[in-house]
């Protein structure tokens, strides 16, 4: 085995123990309340929300966040292609399928099956992009950025949607 597969292997051991370790609380209500994070940053959310800051832009006559609102928009397309591009070159099966039925496979990417398409989170892909665009004129608001895309990837772990690696290669697709 080589050391790039070798180095693969102990990051999808150390995935799949933090998975087994946490997945009795999966469904507690701490991780249901910190679940609606998963939720507001997933694409239709997102979108609605640059909408938003788009439409107040506009209302306020506020060209640098009207340019703001450009730039998340921007960013997230971008960020959701590339999410893509990773899922389909990538099978991963989530979390939850390795807790309840005890199935762990990774692979090249073949299958279009939600179930098989971990590898990265797009949620945090999402989040990260937008927080990131938002920084480039508003740096001030850095580390909430920060610290909603990092609430929001452990909450992706938290309910075995996805593994920690699935959302830290999301962060990095979303900084880029």
């Amino acid at each position: 085995m080589g050391k790039k597969r070798a180095a693969i292997k102990k990051v999808e051991e150390a995935d799949v123990e933090v998975s087994r370790s946490i997945s009795d609380w999966k469904d507690t209500a701490p991780v249901e309340a910190l679940g609606w994070l998963g939720k507001i940053t997933d694409q239709p959310p997102l979108y609605a929300f640059i909408g938003g800051v788009a439409l107040a832009a506009l209302i306020r006559r506020d060209g640098k966040l009207l340019r703001t609102s450009g730039r998340m928009l921007l960013a997230h397309w971008l960020g959701i292609r590339a999410k893509n591009a990773a899922k389909h070159a990538v099978d991963r099966t989530r979390p939850h399928l390795l807790i309840e039925e005890g199935r762990y496979e990774t692979g090249k990417g073949r299958r279009q099956d939600k179930a098989f398409n971990s590898f990265p989170s797009g949620h945090t892909v999402g989040a990260m992009a937008v927080a990131r665009a938002i920084m480039r004129d508003y740096p001030e608001q850095g580390a909430g950025g920060y610290a909603f895309t990092a609430a929001a990837a452990v909450a992706r772990i938290a309910k075995c949607d996805h593994f920690v690696s699935d959302t830290a290669a999301g962060a990095a697709i979303g900084y880029v």
